[in-house]
């Protein structure tokens, strides 16, 4: 379809392809791997011997669950997700250690990790979300499936995205609850995101737009466009732009950039939760992201000032 269009545009304003350089095009960006996006983040846990201190308290069960061989090796969404716990219960252990004259040390220990944990907690969810193996697959690059979006898409994503950001307000806002299960799900299905085909279809348009701009520039037509396009040729490019840009590639594209104005919206509210935490890697490839989904709604704005050029002048 592109390319059909592309070679009707070419003859119609006597672009000569040999002049093409795809090398000026926009270049590519890659997403580094998850890992790399980690933050280290400082540990206050609690030991085994506090561990024995804490009976009589919920507490007593997350530190165990910390301590154990899976804790120690816990990703960072489960990580999250004992911070979370230990949160909810810390409050209602120290009231009971006070209250049975506790170990003024251990509720020394209770209160630093609380206080920390509080502090550490939207670098935590970074970790969980931004940083993991789930927003990366979203974000993957994939092929264009046949009839997406209309046939391969739906506003689940859309309504995941938008759970996510209510859970992680409840949390900013103390409200510390957490289903482990449901959490663990959420995540999973953003694996199944179409983020990448998205950032597909913008390669693909930015691609070929680049082109066709440096092209139609490039026109002997371009300087005096009312001059040289008259009368059978301006006809004829009327018709290749209506039959086979706007009813053609902007009829393919449009609905592609509407899903990625969804899909944008709903993350930019969910990334600007944790944003103060967002490292510099992450902003980077965050605003490239941005950038390059942006050429969606741009790029066709930009083909149709091109093509005004050479037909309004004449009309």
């Amino acid at each position: 379809m592109f390319d059909d269009y592309e070679d009707r545009l070419y003859r119609t304003l006597d672009i000569q392809v040999g002049d093409q350089n795809d090398s000026d095009a926009q270049p590519d960006f890659v997403k580094p791997r998850p890992e790399q996006w980690q933050i280290d983040l400082e540990s206050l846990d609690l030991g085994p011997l506090d561990f024995l201190a804490l009976t009589g308290c919920e507490l007593q069960i997350i530190v165990g669950k910390r301590n154990s061989s899976l804790g120690k090796l816990a990703k960072p969404s489960q990580q999250l997700v004992l911070d979370i716990e230990f949160l909810q219960h810390a409050p209602a252990c120290l009231s009971h250690l006070r209250q049975s004259n506790g170990d003024l040390e251990l509720i020394g220990k209770i209160e630093a990790a609380q206080a920390l944990k509080i502090n550490q907690l939207e670098s935590r969810i970074f970790n969980a979300i931004f940083a993991g193996p789930e927003w990366h697959q979203f974000w993957r690059r994939q092929d264009i499936p046949e009839g997406y979006p209309q046939a391969q898409t739906s506003d689940e994503l859309i309504s995941i995205l938008d759970q996510l950001s209510q859970q992680i307000s409840l949390w900013l806002n103390g409200h510390y609850e957490v289903d482990s299960i449901y959490f663990e799900n959420l995540l999973n299905e953003l694996r199944a995101g179409d983020g990448g085909v998205l950032l597909k279809a913008a390669d693909l348009a930015n691609t070929y737009f680049e082109k066709w701009a440096r092209g139609m520039e490039g026109s002997p037509h371009f300087a005096e466009p009312c001059t040289k396009i008259r009368g059978d040729r301006r006809d004829i490019l009327r018709n290749v732009s209506a039959r086979f840009f706007a009813q053609g590639v902007q009829q393919w594209l449009a609905p592609i950039s509407s899903r990625a104005v969804k899909v944008t919206t709903a993350t930019h509210r969910l990334e600007a939760l944790v944003e103060e935490a967002h490292p510099a890697g992450y902003q980077s490839w965050r605003s490239q992201r941005d950038e390059r989904l942006e050429t969606l709604q741009q790029r066709p704005k930009q083909h149709v000032m091109h093509l005004t050029r050479f037909l309004e002048p004449c009309s």
